[in-house]
Order: C-alpha cells, then sequence, then structure tokens
C-alpha cells in the first residue's frame, strides 16, 4: 500500500538514474511523505519501504546530491559525520570559518580571550556579550564550542 503510494510520485530519470519525487516537498526540496508513524523525508520513506529499517541515530545520505532523489541505489546509510564528511568532500560545506566568514563579529583572538576571560569567573556570559558587542547566547555557544570550535 505504501510502496504503491510512494512509487505513484515518482519520476524516473533515464539518464541521471534518479527517481525524482514529485509531490510535496520541504522549503530545501527534500520530498514529504506519509507514514503510520507520521510524515517523514520521501528518500528515508523509500529506504525504510526498499531496502529496510533505519537504525536508530542512522542518516540517509544521497550520493547523487538532489534532494528530490528517493532511488535507493542513490541513497546509503551513514552517521552525521558521514553525512557531514561527504558534503565537505564535494564541495558543499558552509563556508568559510570564524573570522574568514563575512558574517563574523569576532576574530580567532577574541574567542581566545573571552573564553579565557569567562574561564576566570569574573564575568557573566552577559556581561561578555555585552563587551564584545554579541548576544548572551552566542557567548555561550562559544564557550561551550558549539560556535568557533575549531579554535
Amino acid at each position: 500500500m505504501y510502496l504503491g503510494r510512494l512509487m505513484a510520485k515518482v519520476d524516473m530519470i533515464p539518464i541521471a538514474g534518479c527517481w525524482v519525487w514529485t509531490g510535496a516537498e520541504n522549503q530545501k526540496g527534500y520530498g514529504i511523505f506519509r507514514m503510520p508513524n507520521g510524515s517523514t523525508s520521501a528518500y528515508r520513506a523509500a529506504w525504510t519501504l526498499l531496502v529496510g529499517d533505519i537504525p536508530a541515530g542512522i542518516c540517509v545520505c544521497h550520493r547523487c546530491d538532489t534532494p528530490a532523489c528517493v532511488n535507493p541505489h542513490h541513497l546509503f546509510l551513514g552517521t552525521k559525520g558521514d553525512n557531514n564528511q561527504d558534503r565537505d568532500s564535494k564541495g558543499r560545506s558552509r563556508g568559510p570559518k570564524g573570522a574568514a566568514n563575512r558574517t563574523s563579529v569576532l576574530t580567532e583572538s577574541d574567542v581566545r580571550n573571552l573564553r579565557e576571560i569567562y574561564a576566570l569567573g569574573i564575568h557573566s556570559q552577559r556581561e561578555l556579550g555585552i563587551m564584545y558587542g554579541i548576544t548572551q547566547g552566542a557567548v555561550g555557544h562559544i564557550i561551550r564550542r558549539v560556535n568557533w570550535g575549531h579554535i
């Protein structure tokens, strides 16, 4: 039943080999498909219906880099790290890190100093945010290495 519904919304592109999802998509172009346990990505649904279960914490990654593709031969299982490495190896990473990013407010030196000052326990995250012209939330991300983790 679900496989028939899935395949009814797929156009097979012979030259590229992609099975392009023609149903509803999210803002990034990935297909959306309703399964018994709720909506999921069409490519995840295709993997589940055509290949098998997806282990908890595992991603379904695209070899072809076509978000709308649901061809299981163009998909592979991997961790988030595997997916990020695949993205980076194909030159699709998010762009420059740190001060090289044009939206950066801080320099690498600022980040090191901010972490050192915070470690002394003299200033709060809010105070450091005011000192460096950033939000308290941004300071927290820097301290926990969510942002600027490469420094």
